[in-house]
């Protein structure tokens, strides 16, 4: 439900007292997914979004690569947002089996007693459900962003990294956007993989100018687009 829960928001956050009734949003991975979602929904107040290390196309940029099931990321997803249930429910043994299971992913296959409680955690079973949906399943087009995408445009910073698994998404967006859209779109891709943002990357030691700026870049993109404040970083109309 995030196209119309983003519409909710929007609605709520454009009319606190003190707003000016601009609203742009930020957000990496899902939370730059429900951006896209809330700017399906074509609420006014919405003036620009900072989508980063998204999925525009759902089975493409995030579930499959090239056809192959993304098993180590999916897996891991579940996982933690099954763990995270069941320590909301208070179920402490499945809760220690999951998270034991975070730190260690089966390589070939689910041990029954793991898989178990993983359908009862995940929520929607999304894990599952995406296993057994292919690529042409209508399953993948309803939830897609891209397939809503048509009428939305908006100012948007592209938000990305070099070793990002989700990097495909981002490019898909900003490629589009930047062929369609009447407004700015810009792109920053920094040496980073989904987390952590900085200028280290396993073993390998980038300069200081690698480390992750976005809260400033954001904030000035933030200045022009919704207080109409031009600055260094974004200093015309253009």
């Amino acid at each position: 439900t995030e196209i119309n829960d983003g519409y909710d928001t929007l609605e709520w956050v454009a009319n606190i007292t003190g707003s000016n009734g601009k609203v742009g949003m930020y957000g990496f991975s899902y939370q730059g997914m429900t951006q896209l979602y809330s700017a399906i929904s074509l609420h006014p107040a919405l003036k620009t979004i900072c989508p980063g290390m998204i999925a525009y196309d759902l089975y493409t940029d995030w579930a499959y690569e090239n056809g192959a099931f993304c098993y180590q990321l999916n897996l891991g997803w579940a996982i933690q947002l099954a763990a995270e249930t069941a320590r909301l429910k208070q179920d402490l043994s499945a809760y220690k089996m999951l998270y034991l299971a975070s730190r260690s992913l089966p390589i070939y296959d689910l041990p029954i007693a793991l898989e178990e409680t993983l359908r009862k955690y995940c929520p929607s079973n999304f894990y599952f459900q995406w296993l057994n949906h292919d690529q042409n399943d209508d399953y993948w087009h309803k939830l897609s962003p891209k397939t809503y995408f048509k009428n939305v445009d908006l100012p948007m910073l592209h938000i990305g990294g070099w070793f990002d698994t989700y990097l495909r998404g981002t490019f898909n967006l900003y490629q589009e956007m930047a062929k369609k859209s009447q407004f700015q779109q810009s792109l920053i891709i920094g040496v980073w993989s989904h987390l952590p943002w900085g200028n280290t990357l396993g073993n390998r030691y980038y300069t200081p100018e690698a480390n992750n700026n976005i809260n400033e870049v954001q904030i000035a993109w933030f200045n022009k687009y919704l207080k109409g404040i031009y600055n260094d970083k974004f200093n015309n109309k253009n």
